[in-house]
């Protein structure tokens, strides 16, 4: 795939110039600019919810762990360990991976949904959490037999044939719930949010290893899921149709795929893109993974305590 970063901006850029139920306030944004640079956050994982310091086993984890980095909206009817949906799922993981080693990708291979649930500490009679213990479960086999056939058995494969990271996230789009593109009329969407993530992580977890030595990280976009959107219109950056800021505001799920769906991830995409080459013109540069990792740890802090909140839609992409 090549210029696939570039090709994440364009089609967004596109989207957020005939978007009908998501805008961007430009005004608001160059102002906003100042505030998300100062929003800058460190990029590191916690201790508490990751397994650390341990290497190549490190890596392993957070391949896995981001392999089923998803289900959004599915969360308000999980068990949580009294964290986030994804704090709960990573800290879950990492529980069973300290009692058990680092699973084989054979053993990935094999899980079912009760096996999911069993690790993640989920009811498999709620019939919501089944649904994506059951997504878990694909996503994970499909892993494994990835790792098996592509990279033998190998959880870094992936990493050690890669030149850039552009080449790491487009290996990852070989399973299927990595391959976030989206149908947008007769355009092609690309976010790659979770095949971003997972490169992006990894460099976090330990940035001196060799195989994460990527001269192009800077060219990464922010990752497009329900917090970004969520707290650029919170604070001002997009503007919902009412019609669909009444839907949010009800918890209706929004359809994976659909129009409204799209634009509020591609506008979220573009809003950061104009507020990265807003910061550069005023000050020191920001990356789009430094803008993502501040607005992130600002949804963090203003969810719940806002009126507005994050749209729930059911996939395997957030």
């Amino acid at each position: 795939m090549p210029a696939l970063f570039a090709s994440i901006r364009e089609s967004c850029a596109v989207v957020a110039a005939q978007a009908r139920w998501v805008g961007i306030d430009r005004a608001a944004l160059e102002r906003y600019a100042e505030v998300v640079a100062r929003l800058a956050a460190p990029l590191a994982h916690t201790a508490e919810h990751h397994l650390l310091g341990r290497g190549e086993e490190t890596l392993a984890f957070f391949v896995i762990l981001d392999t089923v980095n998803f289900g959004s909206g599915y969360f308000p009817h999980l068990r949580k360990d009294g964290a986030s949906g994804y704090f709960t799922v990573a800290k879950a993981l990492k529980r069973h991976c300290e009692a058990h080693g680092i699973p084989t990708p054979q053993a990935l291979a094999r899980l079912t949904a009760a096996d999911c649930a069993t690790i993640f500490g989920q009811d498999i009679a709620n019939l919501h959490a089944q649904e994506l213990m059951t997504l878990f479960a694909l996503a994970l086999n499909a892993l494994g037999r990835w790792v098996m056939a592509e990279h033998a058995g190998d959880y870094l494969g992936f990493l050690r044939r890669a030149a850039r990271a552009e080449d790491a996230v487009a290996a990852l789009t070989a399973m299927p719930f990595f391959r976030d593109v989206a149908a947008y009329g007769d355009r092609e969407v690309t976010f790659l949010k979770r095949a971003q993530i997972l490169v992006h992580d990894l460099a976090i977890a330990s940035p001196e290893h060799p195989l994460l030595a990527f001269a192009d990280f800077a060219e990464m976009t922010v990752f497009a899921d329900n917090i970004i959107p969520f707290v650029l219109r919170a604070d001002g950056i997009l503007r919902y149709d009412g019609w669909l800021a009444a839907r949010i505001a009800n918890g209706e799920l929004i359809g994976a795929g659909a129009f409204e769906e799209i634009e509020m991830r591609a506008c979220a995409v573009h809003a950061a893109e104009l507020m990265r080459a807003a910061i550069g013109r005023a000050g020191p540069a920001m990356t789009a993974r430094e803008i993502d990792r501040a607005l992130w740890t600002r949804g963090q802090e203003i969810r719940g305590r806002v009126a507005t909140r994050p749209h729930l839609t059911r996939c395997t992409f957030y």
